[in-house]
């Protein structure tokens, strides 16, 4: 087991602290476990929950997607509810990056099935279709799924952040969590009824991208702007500020979002826009996951030469070729291998 002692310095600045509901401190372990693969993820979770004995940790994920930019068959995302479960978390801080509750079916499931905490969050968002009143109703959704507890996720607009966190607790009946973009807002929520409340950072984005962005969610059904629809967004915001003609290039992640690949847009995506992006490929009505095949065996065998730990499968599905770098590492380590000199597409190792 890793010595998490070592890394106190490090690991405070990559973990959000905030009050739970049991008067305990929840920590978000999200970043630090995943948001690089310097080290097993598996096995920090493992140190961060020796470490943290007196806390609450949590993992922040997006629904069907887990912690990716695509969405994952249903065996995946249950098998990895039940690892990190079974490695030390005990909130599962889980949203949907366009308010589509069907997305988040499995995960709840598996999360209320291992009897850990279920946050059901939702993504603050303005636009002709996020009212005070879409999201107490979207409250009670989340409530009827077996939510232990909300979560308001990017609250950014201190005029309605008092209605909006009396509406949610009082649709939902449930203790409501606000995570906002600056202290004057976590105030107000924490006036208002909030029973725990944490800051996040704001992305920094020019004058002309944050137009851009602005004009493509009018155009691709008003989404929030939360991972990986916000990944998605600015991507071909990006692209459409350096071409000459908006959408004369399309990313495939875009064209998935306008034909409900990743689920139901909060507005409706006008009909001449879905063809001008997809043409005439037929949408997609149902939930999204339901129309994947499974997955476990398929990346039970792509991960097969590095194979040492059950939990290895899923780091291979949500990285790729970055879990199989570092599987490399881990077997450099492991057998004194010289990676510098070693060639592994060939079957070279130097010790």
């Amino acid at each position: 087991m890793m010595d998490i002692s070592k890394k106190v310095i490090r690991l405070n600045d990559s973990i959000a602290f905030s009050d739970s509901f049991d008067g305990c401190y929840a920590i978000d372990v999200t970043e630090i476990c995943f948001g690089n693969l310097e080290f097993d993820p598996w096995e920090t979770m493992q140190s961060l929950r020796e470490y943290y004995h007196g806390a609450r940790l949590m993992l922040t994920l997006s629904g069907q997607s887990l912690l990716g930019m695509r969405h994952y068959s249903d065996e995946i995302v249950e098998f990895f509810i039940a690892a990190a479960y079974e490695n030390g978390i005990d909130i599962f801080r889980i949203y949907d990056a366009l308010g589509d509750a069907r997305n988040l079916e499995t995960a709840a499931r598996a999360v209320k099935k291992y009897g850990a905490h279920l946050q059901a969050s939702m993504i603050y968002s303005e636009s002709s279709a996020h009212s005070v009143s879409f999201f107490a109703g979207y409250a009670a959704q989340l409530a009827a799924m077996g939510a232990d507890s909300i979560c308001i996720c990017g609250m950014s607009n201190e005029y309605s952040c008092r209605d909006l966190v009396s509406a949610v607790a009082a649709s939902s009946s449930l203790p409501v969590a606000v995570s906002a973009s600056s202290e004057r807002i976590a105030d107000i929520a924490d006036d208002s009824g909030s029973v725990a409340v944490d800051v996040y950072d704001v992305a920094d984005r020019s004058a002309d991208l944050l137009q851009e962005i602005a004009h493509i969610r009018d155009d691709a059904g008003s989404p929030p702007m939360a991972y990986p629809i916000s990944e998605i967004i600015s991507e071909q915001a990006r692209i459409n500020c350096n071409s000459d003609e908006r959408y004369s290039i399309v990313t495939e992640e875009f064209r998935s979002l306008i034909l409900g690949k990743y689920g139901k847009t909060p507005s409706p995506v006008s009909h001449e826009f879905v063809n001008k992006i997809c043409g005439s490929e037929p949408l997609v009505l149902v939930r999204p996951a339901d129309m994947l095949e499974p997955e476990y065996h398929v990346f039970r065998d792509a991960v097969s030469p590095w194979f040492e730990q059950g939990e290895d499968i899923l780091t291979y599905a949500l990285f790729d070729n970055r879990a199989v770098d570092y599987f490399e590492r881990r077997k450099a380590k492991k057998y004194n291998i010289d990676l510098i000199h070693s060639d592994p597409e060939k079957g070279i190792h130097v010790i």
